[in-house]
């Protein structure tokens, strides 16, 4: 038997209460010279307290009672602090409680606390006790009460019962605090996982949870060679990828530890030390699977497995850390992933690949990452036979390091990507440029003062990005509409003193904004001249350098031409 510790000078930190509300029902279990009930005329809380009234003088005015189901199940080992409040609105008459703390179902000495009451100053002030206890995970704890007055028709108040884990040492209980979640309004489909135990049982090592059920783990949670099996809408959350793990050693080679044809969001939750985590596909769901992960990590996950046919998948603020293997599949409309880490583990293999069969419909897109490829790891491979649209492959403020293979597949001059402001690769550009040297075939005039297109085979540079060239033809595959700077040098030959135009033609039709003019000297010198132009460009148009003689029909040959768009 201890004493109470009598506190009324209390910190303000905040700590949760293990114990539920004080809404059960009483039981009185021995005594009968005292009324024992709920009520709303003195609370410490501002909800309700259990009054006392005394009927009786001596030892027998006393009453035992508990509150029926009102128990606890420890998730800490470690020091406990078990605090509450007592009102004597009578100062002067005497009033004891004991409170009976049994740990799963035994009553020992140290267990069983004794107050005195008689300290209360004035009517309004409730005596708050207090009392430091170590427990172990997993114990169930339960009470029973006892009050004593020598005065008939006195009354007492109990309140604020609280059962904190004492993890930062206070020492002495926090400021009362409810629940973070009142035990009878936590619904049966939320789950707090916090051992196997929690889980459904596994048969033949498989767990299938439960269709719209949420399961949210607070520790590592060891699968011991079992996996995980989505139901609809099974949605699985975490406080932090830190400590809410996912694991399961023994689990085999290529088995997914987690599967589902369903949507399932994630939040905050680590799967780590696995060969393979994921098998997720939306391929037999009637419904379109939408994924939405946020602080997911993979951890030591060298293979992180496939995701396919979702209708969306969107990842933020998560990191692969020492893990790649992240491949996509089917169609699939958006793949985004920003505000991330993805670091591979130097062996052969993509950290994220896009596979020859994956359709994405709008668009894959990493923004505001870093992807640390280094050794044999490739950091994104997206296969030249997917089908993405054009532009819709973006990489904006993305940061490459490692020194090993960042991109494979589809390159920065395809007409898919869109590379934007990232370091360690090249960028994405809208440009093109071609030209032709000693050209000998004439472009033949018809008829005075009638462009028509220069004739001759000319050659397409390496630098050409989102153009495709021709023979003096720059047709344009961006997506987007846009503004470009037209210009051409060219040198050409025609009979002596004629006067030769020069314009800038867009789908065949010449701007008479580029329009310039050369005359011939009178020995057939070859002259040159300059043409530029400023045009809006939409996918498929095309850009062609075209001339006229306005002096008679004699052909011209240009010999060296020069076109850049940007």
């Amino acid at each position: 038997m201890v004493q109470g510790i009598l506190i009324n000078n209390f910190r303000p930190e905040y700590s949760e209460n293990l114990l539920p509300p004080m809404d059960g029902s009483i039981v009185v279990t021995t005594g009968t010279n005292a009324v024992v009930a709920y009520t709303t005329s003195d609370a410490f809380d501002g909800l309700k307290s259990i009054k006392s009234t005394y009927l009786a003088l001596g030892d027998t005015d006393s009453v035992v009672f508990n509150i029926s189901s009102y128990q606890t199940t420890i998730k800490n080992t470690g020091n406990h602090i078990l605090s509450y409040r007592i009102l004597n609105p009578e100062p002067t008459i005497a009033v004891s409680y004991t409170v009976n703390m049994y740990v799963d179902g035994i009553l020992t000495a140290d267990k069983i606390i004794v107050n005195d009451a008689y300290y209360s100053e004035e009517n309004t002030k409730w005596t708050c006790f207090a009392q430091s206890f170590y427990l172990n995970i997993g114990s169930v704890i339960t009470f029973t009460f006892s009050t004593n007055c020598d005065n008939i028709g006195s009354i007492s108040y109990l309140d604020g019962l609280k059962l904190e884990y004492d993890d930062r040492n206070l020492g002495t209980p926090s400021i009362y605090s409810r629940p973070l979640v009142d035990a009878d309004t936590i619904p049966a489909s939320f789950v707090f996982v916090s051992s196997l135990a929690d889980l459904p049982t596994p048969i033949t090592g498989t767990i299938t949870l439960l269709a719209n059920y949420t399961y949210y783990i607070t520790a590592v949670i060891d699968l011991l060679g079992s996996r995980l099996v989505g139901s609809e809408n099974t949605t699985i959350l975490g406080a932090s990828s830190e400590n809410s793990i996912l694991t399961s050693t023994g689990l085999g080679v290529g088995v997914p530890l987690l599967s589902s044809i369903y949507t399932m969001p994630i939040r905050n939750i680590c799967i780590k030390d696995v060969d393979t985590a994921l098998n997720i596909d939306g391929t037999s769901n009637p419904n379109p699977m939408a994924l939405d992960w946020d602080g997911v990590n993979f951890l030591n996950v060298p293979n992180i497995g496939t995701i396919k046919n979702p209708a969306n998948f969107i990842f933020d603020k998560g990191s692969f850390i020492n893990s790649k293997g992240l491949k996509f599949d089917g169609t699939i409309g958006t793949v985004a992933l920003s505000n991330s880490i993805f670091s591979g583990d130097s062996l052969a293999g993509d950290i994220i690949k896009i596979l020859s069969t994956c359709i994405i419909t709008r668009r894959f897109r990493i923004i505001y990452s870093s992807v640390v490829s280094f050794g044999s790891t490739i950091g994104i491979n997206v296969d030249v036979s997917a089908t993405i649209p054009v532009e819709s492959y973006i990489l904006d403020t993305v940061n490459f390091s490692g020194g090993g293979t960042y991109l494979s597949g589809v390159s920065v001059s395809d007409n898919k990507t869109n590379f934007i402001k990232c370091k360690g690769i090249q960028n994405s550009a809208e440009i093109s440029l071609y030209y032709m040297h000693a050209n000998a075939t004439a472009t033949v005039i018809a008829a005075t003062n009638t462009p028509v297109k220069v004739l001759g085979a000319t050659t397409s540079s390496a630098i050409t990005q989102k153009f495709t060239n021709t023979d003096n033809r720059a047709t344009y595959n961006g997506s987007l509409v846009r503004v470009f700077k037209v210009s051409a040098s060219l040198s050409l030959q025609s009979g002596n003193n004629q006067t030769i135009g020069c314009y800038i033609s867009k789908n065949g039709v010449v701007s008479s904004d580029s329009e310039v003019y050369v005359n011939t000297d009178g020995v057939g010198k070859a002259e040159s001249m300059h043409v530029q132009n400023l045009l809006e460009l939409s996918e498929n148009d095309y850009i062609e350098v075209w001339i006229e003689n306005t002096t008679s029909i004699t052909n011209i040959t240009v010999t060296d031409l020069n076109l850049i768009v940007q």
